[in-house]
């Protein structure tokens, strides 16, 4: 054969001439029907629109129990999984404790320094008085560590109407990309043997103008599976998610109200400290790890 002649077709397989002889069979009939009759007037076609309809809706019931087969047990896995942030700690440990108490000791030194005035403040009153704006920086393991070896007893120390739920079995926080990651690791003692699941959102503060502190959820999860925000806080306090003692507290309708965004966590967020002063917060600011917050301390 020389170069300037053709090649010859290659071999067209078997299975492709059984795939493809009904097609062109189909097109035939279909071309022989569009030819006019010897009256001259065009055949009734027959519709092959419901056997179309019948084979996409089966093709869509199968896609979606395949869908179904393969998204339940990546769901269930996902709810028993600990999300991506999730970093477990002993609250019992020394080398915790020494951190939550380092922690706490350094932040209460840092709220009491005594301060200059701020350079463009006038007083409005003789006592009124306020200093500059300054900041204090949180690393999110150091809070891990204060949140979970002190923050129980300070509540007990403090909370006449609040006791720490025994079924909260650690509490960790995140701090990245301007949201602050918390979660709790709760139990169910309702099965055998008990199980934990971890329960998660992913908050957005904000301080609005009149100074009120916002926090509303971005997310809520369980284990490291997302969920509808708007449905999960509206039944919250109806669902067995929450340990017993929580849902009829007032404080629990007050933070589901905050993560909704339908109320400020806190109208006035400030802390008075033992001489009188108050140290307010003026922003919130969640970054790789860190949270900073820039605060200003005042007296009225």
């Amino acid at each position: 054969m020389s170069p300037d002649q053709p090649h010859p077709p290659l071999a067209t397989p078997a299975w492709s001439l059984r795939r493809e002889l009904p097609d062109l069979f189909s097109t035939f009939a279909t071309a022989r029907s569009d030819q006019p009759h010897s009256d001259g007037k065009p055949p009734q076609r027959t519709s092959r629109r419901g056997p179309l309809i019948r084979r996409a809706a089966l093709i869509a019931l199968v896609a979606f129990l395949l869908f179904l087969a393969a998204a339940v047990p990546i769901a269930l896995g996902m709810l028993r999984r600990a999300p991506s942030w999730w970093r477990s700690i002993d609250p019992q440990s020394p080398r915790t404790i020494a951190v939550a108490t380092d922690l706490e000791n350094q932040i209460v030194d840092i709220m009491s320094e005594v301060r200059p005035t701020a350079r463009d403040y006038t007083p409005t009153t003789p006592s009124a008085w306020q200093s500059d704006p300054w900041t204090i920086a949180v690393r999110a393991a150091d809070a891990n560590a204060w949140i979970n070896a002190r923050l129980p007893k300070w509540v007990a120390n403090h909370g006449k109407a609040f006791a720490w739920p025994r079924q909260i079995e650690q509490v960790q926080v995140e701090f990245a990309r301007g949201l602050i990651h918390i979660g709790a690791r709760v139990r169910d003692d309702a099965t055998t043997p008990p199980t934990t699941r971890i329960l998660s959102a992913a908050l957005q503060p904000t301080l609005a103008a009149d100074g009120s502190l916002w926090m509303r959820a971005d997310t809520l999860s369980v284990g490291s599976l997302p969920l509808p925000t708007s449905l999960i806080l509206a039944s919250a306090k109806d669902s067995d998610a929450l340990p017993k003692q929580l849902p009829d507290l007032p404080e629990t309708e007050m933070i589901l109200k905050a993560f909704a965004g339908l109320a400020p966590l806190t109208v006035t967020p400030a802390l008075t400290l033992g001489d009188g002063r108050r140290v307010r917060i003026l922003a919130v600011s969640p970054q790789d790890g860190q949270l900073i917050i820039t605060c200003r301390t005042e007296r009225k």
